[in-house]
């Protein structure tokens, strides 16, 4: 026994904790061995990215990787209106997106008092519904004048439509 009544040898020695001692030094190893698991994994997932991607011999900066080509080409003529569906509906959906995202850019703003709201941005889902045939009259009939807006359209003729001056 010592002095302050703990038997000898029992883990102080000269104000140092012995066990205290080894828990950091586990802590240490354990953390050291999760920093080179992550170091690991990381290089792993560089060498993956690489391997993924071809590169031209010639230019390393150009992949080789195909640039995917549409299975079926767009029938710029194929009538579309109400309860349509399919790719020709989507480019329509996206061209009309194109024209409220110009239209917008002088609305939800007040001009003499008066608000005037943005139109609405269109889902482009192939399937023509209420929206895009409301859409459709409203972005037509700013070209052909108020209540001239079609309910159906081709491609092709919704892009003349649009083409033409305001009214």
């Amino acid at each position: 026994m010592t002095k302050r009544g703990r038997p000898a040898g029992s883990g102080k020695k000269g104000g140092f904790d012995i066990v205290t001692g080894l828990s950091a030094v586990v802590i240490v190893f354990l953390l050291y061995l999760v920093i080179k698991r992550v170091i690991k994994i990381i290089q792993q997932n560089k060498q993956n990215r690489v391997a993924d991607v071809p590169v031209n011999q010639e230019n390393p900066l150009i992949s080789t990787t195909p640039i995917p080509v549409p299975s079926e080409s767009l029938d710029v003529d194929k009538w579309l209106k109400r309860g349509s569906r399919g790719n020709e509906v989507k480019e329509l959906q996206k061209l009309m997106n194109k024209d409220i995202d110009r239209i917008n850019s002088g609305r939800n703003k007040v001009y003499a008092g008066t608000f005037i709201p943005a139109y609405p941005k269109l889902v482009v889902d192939g399937i023509f519904g209420q929206k895009t045939e409301a859409a459709l009259i409203e972005i037509t009939s700013l070209n052909l004048g108020a209540g001239k807006g079609v309910k159906e359209t081709s491609i092709r003729r919704y892009k003349s439509i649009v083409a033409m001056p305001n009214k």
